[in-house]
């Protein structure tokens, strides 16, 4: 029950916030952060928190991954693999840190292989949260998301690619 709750709570977030960031999928403007794939892609006016998204991208060699803050109301987490995962419609996937499990969350199994979610920010922890801490607090290391027959690494160093995480956790009030 807890699952289905949280998928509704994520799909009355993303009914409220992707309408109007669909209407300006034109204004990202994206930097490159290092070498090892990451990017920054922002959108909207930083000093308007209700039309400024942050979002911290990995280019991986057969996936995607990110973390957003969405319009200051939500953390948005991204993994796009090129394959669909296998177990079912509803398939557990476990976020780790250097090893160190952060957490597991369910995602809805589909075949366009997007594994995204939006939890809006509260003051009890969330899933996102959870990501985007472990990500800060670790500072260097590597995220490993694995769920469905899939393992995506993904490295990332936040002294080479400016902290962003800590940005990301400002703006939507997090820090």
């Amino acid at each position: 029950m807890k699952t289905v709750l949280k998928f509704a709570a994520a799909a009355m977030v993303a009914a409220t916030i992707m309408p109007s960031l669909s209407a300006q999928a034109e204004d990202w403007r994206v930097s490159p952060l290092s070498d090892d794939g990451w990017s920054l892609q922002e959108q909207g006016d930083a000093d308007d928190p209700a039309s400024y998204t942050i979002k911290v991208v990995f280019d991986g060699p057969d996936f995607d991954f990110s973390y957003a803050c969405v319009r200051g109301i939500a953390l948005q987490i991204e993994w796009l693999p090129e394959q669909v995962l296998e177990g079912g419609i509803l398939v557990p996937v476990t976020f780790s840190v250097d090893g160190e499990t952060l957490l597991e969350h369910t995602v809805a199994n589909n075949d366009r292989m997007d594994y995204s979610w939006l939890d809006r920010v509260t003051a009890e922890p969330t899933d996102a949260d959870t990501v985007v801490f472990g990500i800060w607090e670790a500072w260097t290391g590597t995220l490993t998301i694995s769920g469905g027959g899939l393992t995506s690494a993904v490295p990332f160093n936040e002294e080479q690619n400016g902290g962003y995480s800590e940005e990301v956790l400002f703006t939507c009030g997090l820090l």
